[in-house]
């Protein structure tokens, strides 16, 4: 809104001001016929309602996007502690997803899963303010990483609490992929979150598997794992905020 701060600087406003009111003067002073000068005061009073009307329009809008600005800048001060904290919780999804039989044939331990994957309320009150204040790309990204966290967690949580579904490795590599997959979609925020204007549309490949190898090079679901990773990016292809708007995947 560059336009507006020329008018609201005072030269530009005295300027008008001055104008506004020597054409008054003219039309009231002057020899002119009389429904010339009644019409043409009318015309001045209902410009200069209408003007006044636009300026305090614009005023509003200006304030509003200056107090949006405000909180969004406050919100992404402790976006970059929010999305570490998302991080910790993928890496604690991965690494229970790969816990053997005997964890998950205990239904006490659900109530361990939910713990180790719970989100304390300021991380999601930092998201939320983020969402509420920042643009429609970065908006949706992390709406997609919430939609995404809370399926995740349900599915994983689930493993435990109904034993009338088995553990399987089919099941602990499905699980890990979700929970790489979703470390990567958090991952592409933190360039936002330290400083960038906006967030790129779609996700880079790359960040996939990133911060795994060391748990996944040699593990024996490391090919399960990979080919369920490659089924979600087939799926969720081409990874932007479109597609990544949470579908429950095939895989």
């Amino acid at each position: 809104m560059k336009w507006f701060h020329f008018f609201r600087n005072f030269p530009a406003g005295a300027f008008f001001g001055v104008f506004i009111g020597a054409v008054f003067i003219i039309v009231i002073q002057g020899e002119w016929p009389d429904d010339v000068q009644r019409y043409g005061t009318y015309g001045i009073t209902v410009v200069v309602s209408l003007l006044a009307s636009a300026i305090a329009l614009t005023t509003a809008i200006w304030n509003t996007e200056t107090a949006r600005h405000r909180k969004l800048k406050a919100a992404k001060a402790s976006l970059p502690l929010a999305l570490s904290r998302l991080i910790e919780t993928a890496r604690n999804g991965m690494q229970i997803s790969l816990e053997d039989d005997v964890f998950f044939n205990d239904p006490d331990n659900a109530s361990l899963i939910e713990e180790r994957l719970a989100i304390p309320n300021e991380v999601f009150t930092t998201l939320k303010e983020c969402i509420e204040f920042g643009d429609e790309t970065s908006a949706q990204w992390l709406t997609n990483i919430i939609a995404h966290y809370r399926i995740y967690k349900t599915s994983l949580v689930n493993l435990a609490a109904n034993q009338n579904m088995p553990p399987h490795d089919v099941y602990r590599a499905e699980h890990a992929a979700e929970w790489i997959f979703w470390h990567a979609m958090v991952s592409h925020l933190f360039d936002f979150a330290r400083g960038n204007d906006i967030v790129e549309n779609a996700m880079k490949q790359e960040l996939l598997l990133e911060g795994f190898y060391a748990e996944i090079w040699g593990n024996r679901l490391q090919q399960e794992i990979t080919g369920h990773i490659n089924g979600l990016v087939e799926y969720h292809a081409p990874l932007n905020t479109e597609s990544l708007a949470f579908r429950p995947s095939t895989h």
